[in-house]
């Protein structure tokens, strides 16, 4: 069944956030409870929202441990998170921050949670392995390009990454996160680089949610609306 979600997901968080303090990170979640919704009965999509106090970006570089994975469906943000969410436990107990996974050409993907990206002779490099394209990294994508800064995809393995590179994380709560090192090679970490890449990020204006009862302060990026558009079960 395919409907038109875009003012059904944007009234759930209004709902929510009527209640919520002015400034809280939310999160909505489109499932459904009828099991026979995967043989192919039309099923109307449900909407889960939680909110939780705002989370900070961080800032400080990380390290990163190389790990084969590619997960189901990349490109769809989805539940099915265990794979990772292991992956980058072994790697935290093993003393690193994150993942840093390869599929099985040896192409570099993403980090468990973040898209990453390399700079190189003043261009921006993501990932050539399948992954799913997050909305921060469509966001710098749109404010590197307004600040006249080439970024495009390229397949890039292990002996490809060399100290000469730097590397960033990005997700919705961290927009350029430092990334010190993959395995045993140490990566250039260029403050003035990471100070751009917040730039162009928040160069992407914001766009209010709003209540009839009460006007909030609390913001999406404008990507918002496109990213969601039709919703498919």
């Amino acid at each position: 069944m395919e409907v038109n979600g875009v003012d059904r997901v944007r009234a759930c968080p209004r709902h929510a956030l009527r209640a919520a303090p002015d400034a809280v990170t939310a999160r909505v979640t489109v499932f459904s409870r009828h099991q026979d919704a995967v043989l192919g009965e039309p099923t109307e999509p449900d909407l889960a929202v939680t909110t939780t106090a705002p989370l900070a970006a961080r800032t400080a570089p990380v390290r990163l441990r190389r790990t084969p994975y590619e997960r189901d469906l990349p490109h769809v943000k989805h539940a099915g998170t265990f794979g990772l969410s292991l992956r980058r436990r072994r790697a935290v107990l093993a003393g690193y921050d994150d993942v840093l996974f390869t599929d099985r050409g040896g192409r570099v993907g993403e980090a468990s949670i973040s898209n990453i990206a390399f700079f190189a002779d003043g261009h921006v490099l993501w990932h050539g392995a399948a992954v799913l394209p997050g909305i921060t990294m469509r966001l710098l994508q749109r404010g590197l390009a307004a600040e006249g800064i080439p970024s495009g995809h390229r397949d890039l393995r292990l002996p490809d990454l060399t100290p000469s590179l730097a590397a960033f994380l990005t997700n919705s709560i961290s927009p350029a996160v430092p990334v010190t090192s993959i395995d045993d090679t140490a990566l250039t970490v260029d403050p003035e680089l990471t100070a751009l890449l917040v730039k162009c990020y928040a160069s992407n204006p914001w766009q209010p949610v709003q209540h009839r009862a009460k006007a909030l302060p609390t913001v999406f990026r404008d990507t918002f609306r496109p990213a969601f558009g039709k919703l498919t079960v």
